[in-house]
């Protein structure tokens, strides 16, 4: 706005700040984000690296007042699981691009960790995490007793590899999630007790394994639920062919609405399995099906 002066300004924000200002103002932005590929830390991000130590310094960074774990594009290949505590974000430039790939057989990719009494959010979006070998764990999970509350976006979860869960957590963990336009690959998101919130999402199945929800009090609004490919049902315990249902025999609380679900529904093969115990409670639920 003042071009030319000795310390001419610029619209920052919708004010104008003199250059200086503004430089002050992005400076201090490097305490708040953490790029796992800066010198600091030093990921590589070619899937061939294992990139955990680099991820885990970023992470541990960010855990002294909280901020931004950023991914850059690439794929970073890990070998371990990895603790995140909240008021940490893990964000990247979206789920094409910025890839985690755990080569490890089992444990969670990544465990969501909280202290007692604290109820603060941990955020993860623009990911994908895609197993470059058989992964027999959560991509996801929460830590088994301690309260959080879990933000993921954007994020494309789980692959022919991915033999697990796309997101655990044990019954006692008192937590809220919130899955938002998601993709789920032949995984499951099982969220036991905790209450989750799954929309805009697309959950896909193949041959032999159904990409599902379970839990007890679920609100699923505006997902697409494809199990053309699947062939795997026929057993007799109905609960483990739903596309939505409960785990155990606890009553639960559903709201489902603006939901499609595409498949032959043979074999034992339901939309929403209810569980009719004593205290189950069913909120108003709109289910559009697309089948047989």
């Amino acid at each position: 706005t003042s071009f030319g002066s000795t310390n001419w300004s610029v619209l920052f924000g919708g004010s104008a700040v003199t250059v200086q200002s503004l430089a002050s103002r992005l400076n201090s932005l490097t305490g708040a984000i953490f790029n796992v590929k800066d010198s600091t830390y030093g990921a590589v991000g070619d899937g061939i690296v294992d990139d955990r130590a680099a991820i885990v310094a970023a992470i541990t960074a960010a855990t002294v007042a909280g901020g931004i774990v950023f991914f850059p594009p690439g794929t970073y290949k890990t070998t371990a699981a990895i603790a995140v505590p909240f008021d940490v974000q893990l964000i990247g430039c979206g789920s094409s691009v910025s890839i985690i790939a755990p080569a490890h057989a089992a444990d969670a990719c990544f465990t969501f960790v909280s202290t007692a009494g604290a109820r603060r959010w941990a955020t993860i979006a623009g990911l994908a995490i895609l197993p470059g070998a058989p992964h027999a764990g959560a991509l996801l999970s929460l830590s088994p007793s301690d309260p959080i509350l879990l933000r993921v976006y954007d994020c494309h979860l789980g692959n022919s590899s991915a033999d697990g869960n796309v997101f655990t957590t044990s019954a006692g963990t008192t937590s809220e999630v919130i899955f938002d336009s998601c993709y789920f690959a032949e995984g499951n998101l099982v969220a036991s007790s905790v209450r989750a919130t799954v929309r805009n999402c697309r959950f896909v199945s193949n041959a032999g394994r159904l990409s599902r929800i379970t839990g007890l009090n679920l609100t699923v609004d505006n997902c697409y639920f494809d199990g053309t490919l699947y062939s795997g049902a026929g057993t007799t315990a109905v609960t483990t062919e739903a596309y939505i249902g409960p785990a155990t025999s606890a009553a639960i609380a559903y709201r489902v609405t603006n939901c499609t679900f595409s498949a032959p529904f043979t074999n034992n093969l339901v939309a929403i399995q209810l569980n009719n115990v004593a205290g189950t409670a069913i909120s108003t639920s709109v289910v559009h099906e697309d089948g047989n």
